[in-house]
């Protein structure tokens, strides 16, 4: 659809942004909020300088949960090109209606 395809739903609390933060990179999804919330933004320069240099816990959590994304990113992304090449594999094959015309004349 036109909004994109749903990977997930946040609960209170959770974050999301962290494969950005992580492999300083610009950002890999789009978030849509479903209710209205608030939003604590933390830009990369204050996630190094803060959470990576005072709470080197939550960094590796964050940095594990990009790693998980990424991993769980690129497993979908192999499906889905999978799933092209046999789609366009499928289409190129002739129409088994036109086979029979074919057969019969």
């Amino acid at each position: 659809d036109e909004l994109g395809t749903l990977h997930g739903l946040l609960t209170p609390g959770a974050y999301f942004g962290e494969v950005a933060l992580v492999e300083k990179t610009l950002r890999t999804a789009t978030i849509l909020a479903a209710t209205a919330g608030t939003v604590l933004v933390l830009d990369r320069d204050a996630y190094e300088e803060r959470i990576v240099r005072y709470f080197p816990d939550i960094a590796r959590e964050v940095e594990k949960a990009a790693r998980e994304m990424i991993k769980d990113h690129s497993s979908r992304r192999s499906i889905e090109m999978a799933n092209l090449s046999v789609r366009s594999e499928l289409n190129s094959l002739p129409n088994p209606s036109e086979i029979g015309r074919a057969s019969c004349r």
